[in-house]
């Protein structure tokens, strides 16, 4: 399989942040997965996905953030996305799931 996503770790804070790299698809999914399982296994853990470098995310990639986002905040932790692409962010206007994350544009709007 091709992986089309990159992605890298690093903590800021209280916070994890998941920086990814490429397309947030079929072949993709696998990548965002293994990084949200290994990081949400913290008590309450705070995850922004830095996406500001993702292009393209199809179907697959959208069902995957929104079970990862489901799942954090089942653990009493929060999933924030960072820096939406802006075909990114007209795929979740156009399937009604926008207002299911919470979003920064930049890592200096972290949450509390």
């Amino acid at each position: 399989m091709l992986e089309t996503l990159g992605v890298k770790v690093e903590r800021i804070g209280l916070w994890t942040v998941i920086h990814l790299t490429g397309e947030l698809d079929l072949c993709g999914r696998p990548v965002l997965t293994n990084a949200i399982d290994q990081v949400g296994l913290a008590p309450r853990p705070r995850v922004i996905v830095d996406m500001t470098e993702v292009w393209f995310m199809d179907s697959s990639g959208l069902e995957s953030l929104l079970r990862s986002n489901r799942w954090i905040l089942a653990r009493g932790g929060r999933l924030v996305l960072l820096g939406l692409h802006h075909r990114v962010r007209k795929i979740l206007d156009i399937t009604g799931t926008f207002r299911a994350f919470e979003m920064v544009e930049s890592l200096s709007d972290l949450p509390d």
